[in-house]
């Protein structure tokens, strides 16, 4: 009988964090001074909701980008806390101070939906070591229109797109018009890739990379643009040994219900 307990809240536990949304905020490279000299590992915050009130955060370090994704998963699900929202989102305004920081959350305005740019990688079969890129200004724009509606960047800017393959990671977000999109743009200032041992500079075009791709962001939801950076496909090695960029080729687009009013 006992037993039979023990099985159902085993089950009744893993249907609930199934249930949970998970988000990686932040993955940063950091480096611990020991007696024989340095030891370099990840540090990972991750967020943890359900879309329903409750949402946790927590902060994870190991030698191995996975296994700090892993302990902040875990920390972020063992301190949910309940936010008050009203609908899809938060009453009024909070104001948080932290040290010299200062982050306002508003609630969103009627008739805007959220918009979150995200990067991933596939894996390559090429001896590429790490690809740093540094992204400096993301904006997408409205089907018919000329302007250009301008996202936020993620306090990190600067990426290793080969640390991603099987993750995703925020580079820009914005509470924007409830509407049809056509494209999107992405401007690069650096990319540096580490090819057998040698870091190599790669010299980016100065004009943004524009894409075409149609988009809805609806009301009170979430519209999730995937850019999949793909590696093998947009790093072009020649016999030389010379390497030049060329677009991202796979943009996947999700929605996530509840985000925005």
């Amino acid at each position: 009988m006992a037993e039979r307990r023990r099985r159902s809240r085993n089950r009744r536990g893993e249907q609930e964090r199934d249930e949970l949304d998970e988000r990686i905020v932040d993955i940063t490279r950091v480096a611990k001074v020991v007696k024989g000299g340095r030891t370099f590992g990840f540090r990972v915050t991750a967020v943890v909701g359900d879309n329903k009130g409750q949402v946790g955060i927590g902060v994870g370090k190991a030698r191995t980008v996975p296994d700090a994704i892993a302990k902040a998963t875990k920390k972020a699900r063992k301190d949910m806390h309940g936010v008050p929202v009203e609908g899809t989102t938060i009453p009024h305004r909070v104001l948080g101070v932290c040290s010299g920081a200062r982050v306002m959350l508003r609630p969103a305005t009627p008739g805007t939906g959220v918009v979150e740019l995200r990067v991933t990688d596939a894996p390559t079969e090429y001896e590429i070591t790490s690809v740093m890129v540094n992204f400096i200004e993301a904006a997408i724009q409205e089907t018919d229109q000329e302007e250009w509606a301008y996202l936020e960047m993620a306090w990190l800017t600067r990426y290793d797109i080969i640390k991603l393959v099987g993750h995703e990671q925020l580079i820009a977000s914005a509470e924007v018009a409830a509407g049809g999109y056509s494209s999107i743009r992405l401007s690069v200032e650096r990319m540096d890739v580490v090819l057998t041992g040698d870091v190599e500079m790669v010299i980016v075009p100065s004009e943004p990379y524009v894409f075409e791709r149609s988009f809805e962001v609806i009301r009170g939801e979430t519209t999730i643009i995937l850019l999949d950076f793909d590696v093998g496909k947009s790093v072009d090695i020649t016999d030389e040994g010379d390497i030049s960029i060329k677009p991202i080729e796979n943009i996947a687009v999700s929605v996530r219900q509840g985000e925005a009013e």
